[in-house]
């Protein structure tokens, strides 16, 4: 419950919409500002993640997140989007 909480709480301070369980170990957040992460995505271990980044499905898509490996780079205003 409290990392709920936590995760919560830092996600408004931060402006992170990041579910828990999506990321591998080493995950490396740039910079404060927007990102999005859909909670179906899966993405590998160290990934490094920029500000304005969206990671989820496109219209109409049925819920299909992508599936992301290890050791990416997402640079600012990436958008990520499953088919």
């Amino acid at each position: 419950m409290y990392w709920k909480l936590r995760n919560f709480v830092d996600s408004i301070i931060c402006g992170f919409e990041i579910p828990t369980n999506v990321f591998g170990k080493g995950l490396s957040i740039a910079h404060k500002g927007t990102i999005v992460v859909n909670a179906n995505a899966q993405v590998g271990e160290n990934c490094r993640l920029h500000t304005c980044v969206n990671i989820g499905t496109a219209p109409g898509a049925g819920g299909l997140a992508p599936i992301i490996g290890n050791n990416v780079y997402i640079a600012p205003g990436a958008k990520i989007l499953g088919v």
